[in-house]
């Protein structure tokens, strides 16, 4: 199994309305490359001003990860960076299953 692990660290003031957009918008937008075949989301931590959150999109291929990489994440990322300028920062990690 393969993980595409993002995490966001959003601000306070715009995190629930990120939250709605990323399960109404972006989360099926990547879902429906159908490279991916599942997600989970997970909240990290709060502080007075800041939400961190992980979204993971598991696949069982890596080709299908570095397809979404060629042909769809910079037109989602930027989708998403133009949503919420300077109200966000993001660390993209990936994951391969061993055993």
């Amino acid at each position: 199994m393969i993980i595409y692990s993002v995490e966001i660290l959003i601000s306070k003031d715009v995190s629930e309305k990120w939250l709605e957009w990323m399960h109404i918008k972006h989360i099926p937008d990547v879902i429906n490359t159908s490279l991916f075949l599942q997600f989970k989301v997970y909240k990290n931590s709060e502080t007075n001003n800041k939400v961190s959150y992980t979204i993971q999109y598991s696949t069982d291929r890596l080709i299908n990860y570095l397809k979404y990489v060629k042909q769809y994440a910079k037109q989602l990322q930027e989708e998403h960076s133009k949503k919420f300028k300077s109200k966000f920062s993001a660390k993209r990690s990936l994951f391969i299953q061993t055993h």
